[in-house]
């Protein structure tokens, strides 16, 4: 991810999204705090830490931003356990932006398209 300085040349804000392959918060997994959860790939203490270090430099995780409480929004269940039916999942894809795109700062859009044929 790059850095503050480094971003964006155009001036435009920065937005990505994706799986991230990393459940964030409590509300982002349907078993938050059982024991095996701290080992399993997604959900150890140092990608958790590694991913709000990345928020800290200026980008907000858009959806908890927009739903703080919101939980059992998930975007994998497990096939093999047949998870997706209970809603037993964790939330891995995320719509990352920069602050300024959740905090009333200026978000430029493209200027529509000319059309030749309107007079």
């Amino acid at each position: 991810l790059a850095s503050r300085s480094t971003r964006s040349t155009t001036g435009n804000p920065v937005f990505w999204t994706g799986d991230l392959n990393v459940a964030h918060k409590a509300l982002d997994c349907y078993n938050d705090g059982a024991k095996h959860l701290a080992k399993q790939a997604g959900l150890t203490p140092e990608e958790r830490a590694s991913f709000t270090e990345q928020l800290s430099d200026g980008f907000v995780d858009g959806f908890r931003h927009m739903y703080p409480e919101a939980g059992g929004h998930y975007t994998y269940w497990s096939q093999r356990a047949g998870n997706r039916a209970p809603n037993k999942g964790l939330r891995l894809d995320y719509f990352i932006c920069e602050e300024s795109m959740v905090n009333g700062g200026p978000v430029r859009l493209p200027p529509p398209p000319h059309d030749p044929g309107a007079a």
